[in-house]
């Protein structure tokens, strides 16, 4: 709820264009099938990420989540390794190129929801470049049988094409107010 009002208060139009931008792009991954049903076609959009009966493996994945939860599990500690072992020169992390420096900076969580190819959408900033938004899709694999969550992986960081409007000074101080919301 913290991070909704966050959100809400803070960064709507932004988050909304740039979840406008993300749904767009997911539905070009989802796959469609046309099948012959007597004399009529029936078409049928599967997500990648969806199992039979109506339950969403996001449904699995995010079910036991409470508040503190989505600004603190192991999606965002996933990228957040991610982040240090390219600092570290371990991985490379083509979209941070541009901003070696400023990447060395810490980094603030800003709008964080399921992603409906599966897994979590994470956006964030680093304070020393903080015009620039940029956004993770963090990913897991789910055992449907033992509801068990695991191998979280990293599939992708990109820099929005729009700026974040927060100059480093609103940023800073909504961090004083609300340190949740720093990526450790």
């Amino acid at each position: 709820m913290m991070m909704k009002v966050f959100c809400s208060m803070v960064c709507t139009s932004l988050l909304l264009m740039s979840g406008c931008q993300h749904r767009q792009d997911t539905k070009a991954v989802a796959g469609k099938t046309d099948s012959l049903v007597g004399d009529s076609v029936r078409t049928e959009l599967t997500l990648p990420d969806s199992i039979s009966g109506g339950e969403s493996l996001n449904d699995i994945r995010f079910s036991r989540f409470e508040e503190k939860d989505w600004l603190d599990n192991e999606y965002i500690h996933t990228l957040s390794k991610r982040i240090d072992s390219y600092r570290k020169g371990k991985v490379d992390v083509p979209v941070f190129g541009d901003y070696k420096k400023e990447v060395e900076g810490q980094c603030v969580i800003y709008n964080v929801e399921p992603f409906m190819m599966g897994g979590l959408f994470i956006q964030f900033v680093f304070i020393d470049v903080p015009d620039k938004l940029f956004s993770a899709w963090v990913y897991s694999d789910v055992d449907t049988k033992t509801r068990r969550v695991s191998n979280y992986e990293v599939r992708n960081i990109t820099v929005e094409e729009m700026e974040n409007p927060l100059p480093k000074e609103e940023i800073l101080q909504i961090v004083k107010e609300h340190p949740e919301l720093m990526m450790k």
